[in-house]
């Protein structure tokens, strides 16, 4: 039979208290708060033996089948009542073994002492009754000789280890674990990385100690073997059992290794694991507001002793509770506001409101770069979150929780310009008898202790010339030796002053390599990396001049100088990468960053040394960062700088823009006496700046002259009959909307060329199109509506209005009046932009109509939006399929029953959109989750409350057609009584 007797211990990381259970079904539900840090440790007990029983005496009788005494020795054993698979042996198994002929007489008494043989050997198969040993050593007082066969054998058995001798590099005893949320294909593979959670990667567990050990001998002789029924015999159950444990565990031919073989053996495995679901990029890690519908919260860690055998495994499974942030298990938001997080020096501190309950503050780490579940840099979920408990004090109605912000940045084994921390509090709510997490806002992390090399500028480091947008940045650093191929990563991270917080603004991939070089000699190579086409020469100490595109490149100084030259663009994107909901800026320019971390900004006057017109300027703070192929930190100091705002003005300080039917001209005029152009840089995009690569590109330098990337498209015209101009040939473009980018630097009267310094620059934007009407143009007046949604009189309806001015979203009922006029009735048609219909009578919407409720309570581009958002689609719901989940036992008779079915019903909606459908359908996808409204399928109820699983669009009978897969949110379930 197999014994065992298993122990348990929690330590949540939110506690650190260790709570020991004496059996896995003592332990209740864990708790796990976002981040939350979990250590579980298993102790198993276990021994597999047979032995004769006291009211089951045959239980271990056997005949002798068959014994072998010539090299290599085996023996056959048959039982004549039981079973050896059911008892638990199995091939492989290293046993000991005393057969007595009496099992009521002890093998050492000293009247009379039962005859006996002894086996150490290795299990060769087991078949039902039947097991045949092959002999590694043999003891005993009667002979080994055909005589045994004579006797009725009454059989000690005990499995030493179930080590496979043929295959040593498998552990006796091996532990398996497995994490299935509700929800997960399987428990072995991580879903966010992909990644089995044993391989060491960012999701993997942390296997802190896998133990296999024998127990030792115990100081009471009768603990020393398997205590049985078996105790009254004609010498005493504990003499005759004593005989024989005294006897193996002294029997010198077992290795010391396997001794005692009396005892239990011991199985440990301590493991830590980590919440680290709030990972998930569906999730949004730097929101505040819950997301319930896109993970489930139950989940189950299931641990498997397998003692070298697939059916011989003992199984303990623990129920967790992944909880979700500032929301109730029931999906109830929270009341508590949320927490603040800072920085102070080197100390993090969060501040949430003092409540009864509250359970105390937490710091982890947190990304906005799901490709870190696939790093094998962090080696586990801990490394992950780095979940830590800080020191709490109370502060009359506040907790402040303080922490060492080296406790969790020390070794950094991540991207850290991807990576944010952010405070976690618990609070226990009485009412609801549960605790609830609370998450603060994230907060950058402070790079300085990672840096390992200082990177020089070489821009100008006066403010009198503030970057325009696709000026660069040139920096550069020194190595001794040969610069690394490979991928440097750039970031640029910025900050109103040296009291703010930090906020990365823009992010680059410089390739470097064979396939980006453009140009190599014995001591230098250059390389165009980024795609981004500078044109012009770039001027670096000692007069050394780089032409062309190169954007990064090298020259050796010495033999052991490389001095490595990169240029950066500043940020110029019309479209920013938004990381935080309160930093929105209008554009990804370094202008409109700067404004949103909330800069100084002022005009410089017309008619200054430096302007000749007016110019709107903002200053902060920039320091770049570059991680190498090696993955080195290395940055620039701190420095102020000065961004200027683009202009969309035909003329803004020397440079004028002209358009006629087919040209687009960019004119620097020579009446006035101008300055001189020292670079002009012309970039065409298709509609919006979101790429560093133009469709077309020209430039002009007075050392290289004027070049172009496409002469059919942009032509430059510099030095005939003294001209300065580009010009666009819009014949030669396709139909479409383009945006123009002109960038000018002049002459400042200064040293020309003085290194990283320009002049007064133009930093201009221009939007045309070619072969559709232009935006200044009349409009084509918009047809009549082909559809027209059914309002009802008197019926309510919820909706939600954007506030431009503020980026928020309110919630609005609208009662549908007698007729459709007012001020009510223009809000809420300004929001849906469709023409309604009156009607009295309710019973227009059995005719194919559907009401759509999307329930928000979620973040969209990083706005909160909470409340319902109504729209009425022609259209219909059926059910599509059904999905089903199970969970079974296995009875007696290995038949498997289920305990528990769950059925959740799948639907489809298909719907017949129009312009305005289209438009409320991809505003209402957003929503956590719908309320669907049945007018037509009398089978169905008269409200669903559903997911949206999929929505596939196409064209059917001439109309846009949406087919929407949904799925119930709360599953029924049939239980087995």
């Amino acid at each position: 039979m197999i014994v065992t007797d298993s122990i348990v211990r929690i330590t949540p990381g939110s506690t650190s208290i260790t709570t020991t259970y004496n059996s896995p079904n003592l332990v209740p539900i864990i708790n796990l708060c976002p981040y939350e840090h979990l250590k579980v440790e298993y102790e198993i007990l276990h021994r597999i033996y047979l032995i004769p029983l006291r009211t089951q005496e045959n239980n271990a009788r056997a005949q002798v089948l068959h014994y072998k005494s010539t090299a290599p020795q085996s023996i056959s054993f048959r039982l004549t009542d039981n079973d050896f698979y059911e008892e638990g042996f199995r091939e492989g198994d290293l046993i000991a073994l005393v057969a007595s002929t009496d099992p009521n007489r002890s093998i050492n008494a000293a009247n009379q002492p039962v005859p006996y043989i002894s086996i150490y050997g290795v299990v060769e198969k087991v078949s039902a009754n039947v097991m045949n040993i092959r002999i590694l050593a043999q003891g005993g007082t009667l002979a080994y000789s055909p005589i045994i066969a004579n006797f009725n054998w009454h059989l000690y058995i005990f499995v030493l280890t179930p080590e496979r001798r043929n295959r040593p590099s498998v552990l006796p005893a091996q532990f398996t674990t497995i994490f299935k949320r509700f929800g997960d294909v399987d428990g072995e593979t991580s879903p966010l990385s992909g990644l089995r959670y044993v391989e060491p990667h960012a999701d993997a567990l942390l296997i802190e100690a896998d133990q296999y050990q024998i127990l030792p001998l115990a100081a009471n002789s009768v603990d020393n073997f398997p205590l049985s029924g078996y105790m009254d015999t004609e010498n005493g159950f504990v003499e005759v059992m004593n005989s024989i444990a005294t006897y193996l565990n002294g029997w010198t031919s077992i290795p010391a290794q396997y001794r005692p073989v009396t005892t239990y053996r011991r199985a440990l495995r301590r493991i830590r694991l980590a919440n680290f679901f709030s990972y998930r990029a569906e999730y949004n890690t730097l929101a505040r507001a819950p997301q319930k519908g896109l993970y489930h919260e139950n989940a189950d860690l299931i641990t498997k002793l397998i003692l070298n055998s697939d059916d011989r495994e003992l199984t303990i499974p623990l129920r967790l509770r992944l909880m979700h942030a500032n929301v109730f298990s029931d999906g109830t938001p929270t009341s508590i506001p949320t927490p603040t997080i800072s920085q102070g020096g080197s100390t993090l501190i969060s501040r949430t409101v003092n409540l009864t309950g509250y359970r105390g503050g937490f710091f982890a780490l947190t990304t906005d770069n799901n490709a870190h579940h696939l790093s094998e840099q962090i080696r586990h979920q801990h490394d992950l979150t780095r979940f830590s408990a800080g020191t709490s004090f109370i502060s009359g109605s506040f907790v402040d929780s303080v922490l060492p912000a080296a406790t969790i940045l020390t070794d950094l084994r991540r991207n850290p310009f991807e990576t944010y921390i952010v405070a976690v509090h618990k609070y226990f709510d009485s009412t609801k008898n549960e605790e609830v997490a609370v998450l603060s806002d994230v907060l950058p992390v402070d790079i300085d202790e990672g840096i390992v090399k200082h990177i020089s500028w070489l821009n100008d480091s006066s403010l009198n010339f503030p970057y325009a947008r696709f000026s660069n940045f040139l920096v550069s650093f020194s190595e001794t030796e040969r610069p690394q191929f490979g991928e440097y990563q750039v970031y640029i991270r910025a900050r109103k002053d040296q009291n703010s917080p930090i906020y990365t603004i823009q992010n680059y991939t410089f390739k470097i390599d064979e396939s980006t070089r453009i140009s190599q000699t014995a001591t230098s190579e250059a390389f165009y990396a980024l795609h981004y086409a500078h044109q012009y020469f770039i001027p670096v100490p000692p007069n050394n001049f780089v032409t062309g595109r190169a954007d990064a490149y090298w020259i050796q100084v010495n033999p052991t100088q490389f001095n490595m030259y990169m240029s950066i663009p500043v940020p110029s994107f019309d479209q920013p990468v938004i990381r935080r909901y309160d930093i929105r800026p209008k554009d990804g320019s370094l202008y409109e960053w700067f404004l949103a971390l909330g800069a100084p900004s002022f005009t410089i006057p017309s008619g200054s040394l430096l302007w000749s017109t007016p110019q709107n300027v903002a200053d902060a703070e920039v320091r770049i960062y570059v991680v190498t192929p090696r993955g080195e930190i290395y940055a620039t100091p701190w420095r102020q700088v000065r961004a200027m705002k683009s202009s969309s003005s035909l003329s803004l300080h020397w440079t004028l823009v002209t358009e006629t039917a087919n040209f687009v001209s960019i004119v620097w005029p020579n009446a006035g006496n101008p300055p001189a152009v020292l670079k002009a840089n012309v970039k065409l995009f298709l509609e919006n700046i979101n790429t560093l690569k133009p469709i077309a590109e020209a430039a002009y330098d007075p050392l290289t002259g004027a070049k172009t990337s496409d002469v059919g498209k942009l032509i430059p015209f510099f030095g005939f009959f003294g001209g300065r101009l580009f010009i666009i040939n819009k014949q030669n473009l396709q139909p479409g909307r383009y945006k123009l980018h002109v960038i000018a630097t002049f002459d400042d009267n200064d040293t020309l060329y003085e290194t990283g310094q320009g002049g007064y620059v133009d930093d201009v934007d221009y939007t045309f199109t070619v072969g559709i009407p232009p935006e200044h143009q009349i409009p084509i007046p918009k047809a009549e509506c082909c559809y027209e949604p059914p309002l009802v009189q008197n019926e309510v309806i919820s909706y939600l209005l954007l506030d431009t001015a503020t980026n928020t979203y309110s919630q609005q009922n609208f009662t549908v009046p007698s007729n459709l006029a007012g001020a009510a009735y223009n809000t809420f048609r300004s929001v849906y932009e469709c023409c309604f219909k009156l009607y009295t009578n309710s019973a227009i919407l059995r005719e194919n109509f559907v009401d759509v409720i999307a329930l928000f309570d979620n973040r969209v581009n990083n706005i909160q939006i909470t409340g319902q958002h109504w729209m009425r689609y022609r259209g219909f719901i059926t059910i599509d399929s059904y999905e089903t989940t199970e969970e079974s036992y296995v009875k007696a008779s290995l038949e498997v029953e289920p305990v528990l079915r769950t059925f959740r019903r799948r639907y489809k909606l298909e719907l017949f959109l129009s312009d305005c459908d289209i438009r409320q359908l991809d505003f209402q996808k957003l929503a956590r989750r719908w309320i669907v409204r049945n007018y037509t399928n009398s089978l169905l109820p008269n409200e669903l409350e559903v997911l949206v699983q999929s929505i596939d669009l196409s064209t059917e009978y001439n109309k846009l057609k949406a087919t929407i897969t949904l799925i119930d949110v709360k599953p029924d379930e049939y239980r087995h009584r």
